[in-house]
């Protein structure tokens, strides 16, 4: 027998429940909302196993895929207990590549607001550099991270907030980094601001480490790289760390992972018990008829 849920609520519920009922939907609503995400990856996967083709998380819109820059070079993208480990290396000369990375799309963004957040640590203070890069198409626009040589967090690239003026927090254990980008609808004056070790529960910083403004993101942002480079002749391999990946369009969503139909679960959860007690007791029990 087909059952229309909605039609049937008033009979189920007396209007004290329905009003209890509205409220918790509605609250559930409310906090399921406010944690909505862009798309997220806290990399649950087996320990050891390589990142291409996982699928985890929610909202890219591609499994991960390893990317080499160039030929001649190997290296290895693996789940490790603190997420992504990237761990490059290079068989023979130190110039035939660059780096090692793992890959994954998101549907174009190029309006609005949007925050990029990651865990990232140098593992082993390698001097090569650190990216999590910031990719439209194949085409890598800016990175965060650590540059090539230096050592300390910033972000690098197009965005110019590697000043060498400027005091930047070193590269020391697991770090939270979150760029925020601000796009202009016109594809000029993008604005980008970026936060080292903020509070994710609190409310967002007035003021990051930097803040640039130019014509960044022309056309918008659709994927994420990230990775590390092996020696050179001056400079160390690296092995990082990478964790946490959020992208979401307020603050607040960074420092949480939204569960999927949390409010349809609750009120599906609800409509179960309120009919179950409409039914009554099983056959059986506490039907029966008392004798004398």
């Amino acid at each position: 027998m087909r059952f229309s849920f909605i039609s049937h609520l008033p009979a189920l519920f007396p209007k004290a429940g329905w009003t209890v009922l509205t409220g918790l939907m509605l609250h559930a609503m409310a906090s399921s909302a406010s944690a909505i995400l862009v798309a997220y990856d806290s990399f649950d996967y087996t320990v050891g196993s390589s990142l291409a083709t996982l699928n985890g998380g929610a909202g890219f819109s591609s499994a991960w895929s390893i990317q080499q820059t160039t030929s001649g070079g190997n290296g290895t993208v693996l789940v490790s207990t603190s997420g992504i480990t990237s761990t490059p290396n290079h068989p023979s000369n130190a110039t035939a590549g660059n780096g090692i990375y793992g890959a994954r799309s998101f549907d174009r963004i190029n309006t609005g607001t949007v925050y990029f957040s990651f865990l990232v640590d140098n593992d082993n203070d390698g001097s090569r550099f650190i990216a999590f890069s910031l990719m439209d198409g194949g085409s890598e626009k800016a990175y965060l991270g650590q540059s090539g040589a230096g050592s300390v967090w910033g972000a690098f690239g197009a965005l110019n907030l590697n000043s060498s003026t400027a005091s930047r927090p070193p590269v020391s254990g697991m770090t939270q980094l979150v760029l925020k980008v601000e796009f202009d609808q016109s594809g000029l004056n993008d604005r980008a601001t970026l936060f080292v070790n903020p509070d994710l529960s609190g409310e967002e910083p007035t003021s990051g480490y930097f803040t640039s403004t130019g014509d960044y993101f022309a056309n918008g942002l659709n994927g994420i790289r990230m990775g590390s480079g092996f020696a050179t002749s001056s400079q160390t391999t690296t092995m990082a760390s990478f964790d946490e990946v959020r992208i979401a369009t307020d603050w607040a969503s960074l420092a949480q992972t939204p569960e999927p139909g949390r409010a349809w679960l609750l009120v599906c959860g609800l409509a179960g018990v309120v009919m179950r007690r409409r039914r009554g007791p099983p056959s059986g029990r506490g039907n029966s008829t008392p004798t004398a």
